[in-house]
């Protein structure tokens, strides 16, 4: 009776320091992630995917530039090639990738697909529609 005691009581105490690392861990990422904004302006760098991988833009072979601008009140405005294509209120939210199967935080608009934030420092940012044979794209901080 008292090696079943002693062994519940080690496996619980196992158990409490295994959840304490992933806490703390977890808790450094966030810390590191809330240097790096979304908000600010980004400019198009070039885009990759769909089926078999076919598609390859930039703005030199599609002779446009655009540019997603973040602001603070959460309002955004893509420019194509210097003229508004559209605005309003955007919002983030949480979501599994379906390719890494990680939490990933996602762009919402009323008038433009769902993006997802694949990978964002201060200069760079990676965004994708989430789809198997999606669209990534990459914009650098203008």
């Amino acid at each position: 009776m008292q090696r079943i005691t002693l062994l519940l009581l080690a496996l619980v105490l196992t158990t409490a320091c295994e959840k304490e690392d992933i806490q703390t861990s977890k808790t450094s990422q966030n810390e590191d992630a809330s240097t790096v904004t979304l908000v600010g302006k980004w400019e198009w760098v070039r885009s990759d995917g769909g089926i078999a991988a076919h598609i390859h833009e930039t703005p030199k072979s599609t002779g446009q530039t655009i540019v997603l601008e973040f602001k603070e009140n959460n309002q955004y405005v893509k420019y194509v090639n210097g003229n508004i294509k559209s605005q309003g209120t955007y919002s983030l939210s949480t979501r599994k990738c379906i390719h890494t199967q990680e939490e990933k935080q996602v762009i919402s608009t009323p008038d433009e697909m769902d993006m997802m934030i694949e990978k964002m420092d201060n200069n760079s940012l990676e965004l994708s529609d989430e789809n198997s044979d999606g669209i990534g794209s990459q914009y650098k901080r203008k």
